[in-house]
């Protein structure tokens, strides 16, 4: 067994350590799928509505409380109607961060929020001066909840360990009643992430949000999101995606600006695409299930390559649900695989990812710019 060794890299590096020594690998590989389930959609049906204001200030016209009852919450709307120069404040009642929609945030009526941490939040209207009546409604809840105990440790113990990144994301996806985790991780210098393929082919996603600096969770496991101004909302219709198993499992999509700043631009560094090489030494992240306040938060370990055939990429390196399509990677940003599937056991057994070099997954990436 390696020495193992712990290290603090610079922002666009990770907190590392020393995995197992690569085992051969007999039994069936599996993705992390269904995806690791962290919470619930639910319908909910609550308006706020202000009537028109005459006073050539900005007033706070209207205000509720809207209750997820779960450790965290993000509202949907629609049937909406924000009049000009009025804008809706949502604040966290747990934490007391918020987030500012204005009329250009409802297209259609209908608008999303950010994640907010613990049960409830504060709605308040504050309509602009000479603002005509405005409303909004609340149809759906996204609530934070549920846990997930992790499957593919190669070997005895756990080795990941608390990491830094800040080209990796973690993708919180609402799938029909469902929300479930995997990993992205930011490829040109806008706009554009990388994950697996199975990550995207869902028939049922209704959303998703790319939350870039996540912070530890809470004690018993449920997420912490970070504040508004680092979660991204996936721009629908821009996924491509190849959900073809091990060595063919890849994808890539675009998500909005948040305050008119894509993720690049507050991140400051991204990933470029290289060969993977056997037996060179690689570092796996992502965001997936693991004991207490590590889980779903960012973590980390390493560990050697140990066969590259065709396209498929094997390494025993400790992972679990949610960590699917985060990067394999050397060098701080250099990736060489989307990790996609595991079959890691005590004595048997490795993880899997597709090559970063995957000539249609490098075409993907490459149209992005």
């Amino acid at each position: 067994m390696r020495t193992l060794h712990v290290f603090l890299f610079a922002i666009s590096t990770l907190v590392p350590v020393a995995s197992l020594a690569a085992q051969s690998a007999p039994s069936q590989p599996r993705a992390h799928a269904p995806l690791a389930v962290v919470g619930y959609v639910q319908a909910h049906d609550q308006t706020l509505s202000a009537s028109r204001s005459p006073l050539g200030v900005s007033v706070a016209a209207a205000e509720t409380i809207v209750f997820g009852h779960g450790s965290s919450v993000r509202l949907h709307f629609d049937r909406s109607e924000l009049s000009k120069g009025s804008v809706l404040e949502i604040a966290s009642l747990l934490d007391g961060a918020t987030e500012r929609l204005c009329p250009k945030d409802f297209v259609g009526g209908c608008a999303s929020s950010a994640y907010f941490n613990g049960p409830a939040v504060r709605l308040q209207l504050i309509a602009g001066p000479g603002a005509t009546a405005s409303s909004v409604h609340v149809c759906r809840l996204a609530v934070g909840g549920g846990s997930w105990t992790p499957t593919s440790i190669c070997g005895l113990s756990d080795d990941r360990l608390p990491a830094q990144h800040n080209a990796v994301c973690r993708m919180v996806i609402e799938l029909g009643s469902t929300i479930g985790v995997c990993t992205g991780w930011l490829v040109n210098t806008s706009n554009g992430i990388a994950t697996a393929g199975h990550c995207l082919d869902m028939p049922d996603l209704t959303g998703m949000v790319a939350e870039f600096n996540v912070p530890l969770s809470n004690a018993d496991g449920s997420l912490v999101h970070p504040p508004a101004e680092h979660q991204y909302t996936y721009s629908p219709g821009t996924a491509r995606f190849v959900n073809g198993g091990v060595g063919n499992d890849f994808g890539v999509f675009r998500v909005g600006p948040k305050f008119r700043i894509f993720p690049y631009a507050r991140q400051g560094t991204r990933f470029t695409l290289a060969a993977p090489q056997k037996n060179v030494s690689c570092t796996r992240a992502g965001c997936g299930s693991a004991d207490g306040v590590r889980n779903f938060a960012l973590e980390a370990a390493i560990g050697d390559i140990d066969r590259v055939v065709g396209d498929e990429v094997r390494y025993r390196i400790d992972s679990s649900g949610g960590d699917s399509g985060g990067p394999v990677f050397r060098n701080g940003t250099v990736a060489v695989a989307v990790h996609t599937h595991s079959s890691c056991t005590v004595l048997f057994g490795t993880a899997f990812g597709t090559s970063a070099a995957h000539p249609t997954f490098a075409s993907f990436v490459a149209d992005l710019q």
